[in-house]
């Protein structure tokens, strides 16, 4: 998708022929504001912004700023379209704003669709090596055996939700847990299905959490969980959901007897208070966690 933006009908119309004689789809805007509400209204990826430097109200350079701003085309190609008249000021501070390329008018119509077509092709090469970062990212921060994230992204997360929990007041609750007696499984079993225990534990917590949850592998058989806008009792529910998906369907071990995998746990809630810490909560809940140890495993106690 190609967006021509003149305050010139002649000249947008004329760019616009070419490129669709080439195949393209585009879309037209007669000034800066114009372009930034075909933007916005957009549903199919920009590629690439056909921009005028001097029109009325807000300018080429003006609207490659705005552009860079807005996360979904901030990678978008921008090719300015200017006259050699205004001379090398307004190429300047639009490429220093974030433009791709230039052109003075008037142009040559099949130079100007080979410089959309390679600035097409920039904006596509961008955006696939955002997509492969953002994957790189995403393996990064997942546990492999349990397909939980791992530690390193609890402390990420947390540390995020502990300051939109302070900026919006909102609660924020944490569940530590580990799995009760969980060396007596790889000590009697061995750690291959140690390993599985973990697998089947992980996807039942995974299977019972809302959408905005996020689950963890903390260490070798604790777990965490991070539960953005919950209160304690919104988390004991969450508790509670897990430890029924485990007694419905408890593991079946390799030689064939089946056991219900219990865990104890801890839960730290903090009601978005200015001192809501990550820190704070983890102690918090890490330390209600050993009580429910001492106090007979099998269990979750409170912070």
């Amino acid at each position: 998708m190609i967006l021509v933006v003149d305050d010139d009908a002649s000249t947008r119309t004329l760019v616009s022929r070419w490129l669709q004689k080439e195949g393209y789809e585009v879309r037209e805007a007669p000034s800066g504001e114009g372009a930034l509400e075909v933007v916005a209204a957009l549903t199919t990826p920009l590629d690439c912004v056909v921009l005028d430097v001097m029109m009325p109200g807000m300018n080429g350079v003006e609207v490659v700023q705005r552009l860079r701003g807005i996360p979904a085309v901030a990678d978008v190609s921008v090719l300015l379209l200017t006259a050699h008249a205004t001379g090398d000021e307004d190429v300047v501070a639009g490429m220093d704003a974030g433009a791709s390329d230039y052109m003075f008018k008037p142009f040559s119509g099949p130079v100007m669709v080979a410089r959309v077509r390679a600035l097409c092709r920039r904006t596509q090469h961008a955006r696939e090596l955002k997509a492969k970062l953002l994957e790189a990212e995403e393996h990064a921060a997942i546990d492999p055996l349990t397909n939980l994230y791992n530690r390193r992204q609890f402390e990420r997360t947390l540390t995020e939700e502990a300051a939109r929990a302070r900026r919006h007041q909102s609660p924020c609750a944490i569940l530590l847990g580990d799995l009760d007696y969980f060396k007596t499984i790889n000590d009697t079993h061995g750690h291959a299905e140690g390993d599985r225990v973990l697998t089947y534990f992980s996807s039942k917590v995974q299977s019972i959490l809302r959408g905005e949850d996020r689950a963890f592998r903390y260490g070798g058989e604790e777990f965490a969980v991070i539960l953005p806008g919950a209160d304690v009792e919104g988390a004991l529910r969450v508790d509670r959901r897990l430890r029924e998906a485990l007694a419905r369907d408890p593991y079946v071990f390799a030689k064939g007897h089946s056991n219900v995998i219990n865990y104890s746990a801890g839960i730290a809630c903090a009601q978005g208070a200015s001192d809501f810490t990550f820190k704070g909560i983890v102690e918090d809940a890490d330390r209600a966690l050993y009580a429910a140890k001492r106090n007979g495993r099998n269990r979750t106690e409170l912070a």
